[in-house]
């Protein structure tokens, strides 16, 4: 009868959401939730001045490009009146044009109301001279990722902005402390480093040069939770956190292509694994040339190690930079899919043999982002491995059900990463575990048995609170 029925339907409820409730997935997924909370209520402690962000704060977007574009929807949708300039008046209008698209799409989604959206663009201001910037809170740069060019925007506006204002650079690999090195206020200069697309990546980095005040850090963290994003603490480096993690991963798909791994396949093992495109794809949304450019950086600053295969020096000079041209490693229609479109010379190729399967791949292309990770963790760039984990799911949209990327090294153990990592030196390549990740490999541990760190690693880092 029913009542048996019942039994049964509910046994077998218990029988599958018990493994559910407490299974691996599940773990992850809390311990991502903990740390998205940790971030969102971030806060840092101002010893040398007013940490807070002013009520109703004015705003300054250097660049309409694609991420100045970005940055200023977004601090519109938030309430925040900005001022955007550019000195190229048909780069302004593309510019505007892009916010106007942006809050046009966000109002068809039935997030805001016409009129809503219309009080957001009535809030903008923009110029091609350096005009109406005395009432700015902050300023976001959004400019060309060149050095003297970065300096020469802070110096023009360092006249002009109030005392108190912070000037915040996007930089995505440039060093903060030598864009602020010439500044007559280098206290106020920072790091704020949104993800392309802007609206879509949930995560800001925040990178404190080496003379920047508490203060600003403290500013800095409250626009990015403000703006309602995620903000994670960086140290001041080459590639700060998530690009230097990024680029090995990239480099690593490009020499799978050299051993033979076809295209198509590397961003399917990838995808597979549950990333949101594979790395291969995802080189040519980010541009060619940038690549070559941030890997440039890295090279120069981390030696061999980080020596790029000659993949993405070939497709550059050629002048296949990706979506952006029509062209990279694959070739984009306007209407429909890409499509693979790009076979390496034959000069290139190695003699090792490739990964045999999607598994294999997947580790091939990760491993040396665990490595890289724990040399971060021992340079204290970043100070627990849960921040590493919460940048990767929020920056590039590792997939947050496997905790994130030292978590799931923890899930396959560390001691398989170091093999794998040896195996791949002797085939040829620059590759060996740093200290940190060999030491917890020989002591069977994971990044997870690592105490959390409070360290004086810089004054107006020291008073975060984790």
């Amino acid at each position: 009868g029913f009542p048996r029925a019942l039994e049964a339907g509910l046994a077998r409820e218990a029988a599958l959401c018990g493994p559910l409730v407490a299974g691996d997935i599940t773990r992850n997924l809390i311990a991502v939730f903990q740390a998205s909370e940790r971030a969102r209520r971030l806060t840092v402690e101002a010893r040398d001045g007013d940490g807070s962000l002013a009520r109703e704060p004015f705003a300054a977007v250097l660049g309409a490009g694609v991420m100045g574009a970005g940055i200023g929807a977004l601090l519109l949708q938030n309430g925040i009146e900005t001022r955007m300039r550019d000195l190229d008046g048909s780069a302004l209008a593309r510019g505007l044009s892009e916010i106007s698209k942006q809050l046009a799409r966000h109002a068809a989604q039935r997030r805001y109301s016409r009129a809503e959206t219309e009080a957001m663009y009535s809030r903008l201001t923009h110029t091609t001279a350096l005009v109406g910037f005395g009432r700015s809170d902050v300023v976001l740069e959004a400019i060309v990722e060149k050095l003297a060019v970065k300096r020469r925007a802070l110096a023009e506006m360092e006249g002009l902005i109030p005392a108190g204002a912070i000037f915040a650079t996007n930089t995505s690999a440039l060093r903060v402390t030598e864009i602020q090195r010439e500044a007559r206020h280098p206290e106020r200069v920072i790091g704020v480093h949104f993800f392309n697309p802007v609206h879509r990546m949930p995560l800001v980095e925040v990178i404190p040069g080496e003379r920047t005040a508490s203060w600003a850090v403290a500013r800095a963290v409250a626009l990015a939770q403000r703006l309602g994003k995620f903000p994670v603490v960086v140290k001041d480096g080459p590639g700060f956190l998530v690009n230097r993690l990024l680029l090995p991963y990239l480099d690593s798909a490009c020499r799978l292509l050299l051993r033979g791994v076809p295209g198509p396949r590397i961003d399917a093992a990838a995808v597979a694994y549950g990333l949101p495109m594979g790395p291969l794809r995802l080189l040519d949304e980010v541009g060619i040339d940038i690549a070559v450019e941030v890997g440039a950086t890295l090279h120069a600053a981390f030696g061999e190690r980080a020596a790029p295969a000659p993949v993405l020096a070939e497709l550059a000079g050629a002048g296949r930079l990706g979506r952006k041209c029509g062209i990279g490693f694959y070739r984009h229609p306007q209407r429909g899919n890409p499509v693979w479109d790009f076979v390496p010379p034959a000069g290139m190729a190695v003699t090792a043999a490739p990964p045999a399967n999607d598994g294999e791949l997947a580790d091939y292309l990760l491993d040396r982002m665990v490595d890289e990770a724990a040399r971060c963790l021992e340079e204290e760039i970043i100070l627990t491995p849960a921040e590493v984990d919460l940048a990767l799911v929020m920056g590039i949209g590792f997939p947050a059900f496997r905790g994130g990327l030292l978590r799931a090294a923890d899930r396959g153990g560390l001691g398989a990463v170091v093999a794998r990592l040896s195996a791949r030196a002797t085939a040829g390549e620059a590759t060996s575990a740093s200290p940190l990740l060999a030491k917890l490999a020989a002591e069977s541990r994971g990044f997870e048995s690592l105490a959390p760190r409070r360290t004086e690693r810089a004054p107006a880092v020291a008073a975060i609170q984790i």
